[in-house]
């Protein structure tokens, strides 16, 4: 009576950690399939906002329409830079992100960890 119990426990055992390896073995590699594909589709999203934002201010500058542009160009910026300032709040001033902005701009990481972000405001702009 105790040998079969015991067999059925370390056959329990054996096969709980058989299901684990198999599930570490093809979960981990999908997981990171998934993980990279999300990743560049983020990436391809924000490339192409960026993509039609050049688009926008090579048509502005083209028309001359220089203060149109100058107008839209500051205001994406503060926008840029309080998203900046929500995710590294949230990433709790990530410490590889953090050094990325300090080698890239002191100044912008020291007003962003002060909190002096400007708030972007709404605007228009008008071009032939």
């Amino acid at each position: 009576m105790i040998r079969s119990t015991l067999f059925w426990v370390i056959l329990i055992i054996l096969t709980a950690f058989a299901a684990a390896a198999v599930a570490l073995r093809y979960g981990v590699p999908a997981q990171r399939t998934e993980d990279n594909r999300s990743l560049a589709s983020a990436q391809a999203m924000l490339a192409f906002g960026h993509y039609k934002f050049y688009e926008r201010l090579e048509s502005m500058l083209v028309q001359k329409c220089y203060e149109a542009a100058l107008t839209e160009t500051r205001e994406l910026k503060k926008l840029q830079l309080a998203l900046v300032s929500r995710n590294l709040r949230a990433s709790d001033n990530e410490p590889g992100l953090v050094e990325y902005i300090k080698i890239r701009d002191p100044v912008v990481l020291e007003s962003i960890l002060a909190g002096r972000v400007p708030e972007p405001q709404s605007y228009t702009t008008t071009c032939p």
